[in-house]
């Protein structure tokens, strides 16, 4: 009960929905499940649901609550990229209070544009013992499963957008005659595959469908590179890529695979100037290469008539 002043020294006015008590409840139900909430006589002696007006009783009109019991933990499809006619790849990340021993997703991709080839386990999860696609799919159907160790000694630990599973998709050659660049979603499912799987995470014998948030994949058709990466060799910018762009400009050698890496500045050419902004970056301070660096990436510039691979730029 609520008393405003034991003396009467004070008084609620007339008020529309005056907040005067505040209750907390320990939600001991499963998520997705919901709970109304009634006035009643309870307790013993019993206690009424009551107002006092000078001093005496009146009942009042009540209304009821509901409450829905909402999970704190999330699956997220995030955001991936492909090339047209080579792969695409999209992360599932997973924001978790509380350890969890493993988890299985369901969802949808467009079959027209990518087909689903494989799942790994990754980032945080990157050493589960046990990761499986499922074999029996639709065109379009994602259904997957991962158990960090099968003893359940090992868990994916509490923490917000921790990359779990990475998911790899061949991109269609002629994405059923749409354009690149294009965006194609990542949906979650009810269920998918046979027998079906459903959106699960689980810790021991606990489970719960988690919230559920879908992503989606970038189709372009320029090839990724690191920018400074002028002999393609995959490693640390250094001062062989340097040496590999005054090789190439003075000594007949060979065309670099992608001329779009060793244009340092992204002006378009490739110059002496590329040389020189390589071995300043790593020797003298100098400022870092432009993007894409120091990760894979697409050209911002793309249509400068310098490409990679043979992508668009690249003919």
């Amino acid at each position: 009960g609520v008393v405003i002043c034991f003396t009467g020294c004070a008084v609620v006015s007339q008020v529309q929905d005056f907040g005067l008590l505040d209750v907390n409840y320990l939600v001991t139900g499963d998520v997705g499940s919901s709970c109304d909430v009634e006035f009643c006589t309870a307790g013993d002696p019993p206690v009424s649901t009551v107002l006092v007006i000078n001093g005496n009783s009146v009942e009042p009109v009540t209304t009821g609550a509901s409450f829905q019991i909402l999970s704190p933990n999330y699956l997220i499809f995030g955001q991936g990229m492909g090339v047209v006619g080579q792969t695409a790849d999209i992360p599932l990340l997973i924001s978790t209070v509380r350890p969890l021993d493993g988890f299985q997703i369901a969802g949808e991709y467009d079959p027209i544009l990518m087909t689903l080839t494989s799942v790994q386990a990754s980032g945080v999860a990157a050493s589960a013992e046990f990761v499986a696609l499922s074999e029996n799919l639709d065109a379009g159907e994602i259904a997957a499963g991962l158990i960090m160790a099968l003893d359940t000694s090992t868990d994916i630990p509490i923490g917000d957008d921790q990359e779990v599973l990475n998911l790899q998709f061949d991109v269609s050659a002629d994405l059923g005659g749409a354009t690149a660049p294009l965006t194609t979603p990542v949906n979650f499912v009810d269920s998918a595959g046979t027998p079906p799987i459903t959106n699960k995470i689980v810790d021991a014998n606990y489970a719960e469908t988690p919230n559920l948030v879908n992503g989606a994949i970038e189709l372009v058709d320029f090839n990724p590179f690191v920018r400074g990466d002028c002999n393609s060799d995959g490693g640390i910018v250094n001062i062989a890529d340097g040496i590999s762009v005054l090789q190439y400009l003075f000594q007949g050698g060979a065309t670099p695979s992608c001329l779009d890496s060793c244009d340092l500045d992204d002006n378009g050419e490739i110059s002496v100037g590329d040389a020189v902004w390589i071995f300043s970056y790593q020797f003298a301070g100098g400022a870092l290469p432009m993007a894409p660096f120091p990760d894979l990436g697409i050209d911002p510039t793309t249509g400068d008539g310098i490409g990679c691979n043979g992508d668009a730029d690249d003919q």
